[in-house]
């Protein structure tokens, strides 16, 4: 006898298997649909060395924009391992590793203090 566990489970693959065939059948179906604007249409269909141009111009604008996003995240991720690098190396002991203020004992007279200022308008 089967579980009822797995039947489900191999209902739900065939269920994503031929929803992932039916969008692909789609997305080959409806290629002659996509239309590029009607300028470049009409310089593509045009021919010669300024076609080649822009088919250039093209393939180097996709490039760019696909490569700016990992280059931002790049820097950003090298700007702050070397933040925590830095941290670490001035302070190898790791004995001022007090995150806020509020973790040390406070007197009762300056908690008061801080208290109505987080509560006033």
């Amino acid at each position: 006898m089967r579980s009822p566990t797995t039947g489900n489970t191999g209902q739900r693959r065939w269920r994503t298997a031929s929803l992932l065939l039916l969008v692909l059948l789609a997305c080959f179906c409806l290629t002659s649909e996509a239309h590029a604007c009607p300028t470049c249409k009409e310089a593509i269909a045009g021919g010669g060395d300024e076609t080649a141009n822009m088919v250039t111009g093209y393939f180097w604008s996709i490039i760019f924009m696909l490569s700016v996003p990992a280059m931002i995240f790049c820097g950003l991720g090298s700007y702050f391992y070397l933040l925590v690098h830095r941290a670490r190396r001035l302070d190898p002991t790791g004995e001022h590793r007090q995150l806020s203020i509020l973790n040390q004992p406070l007197d009762p007279a300056h908690r008061k203090q801080l208290e109505e200022l987080a509560h006033a308008p």
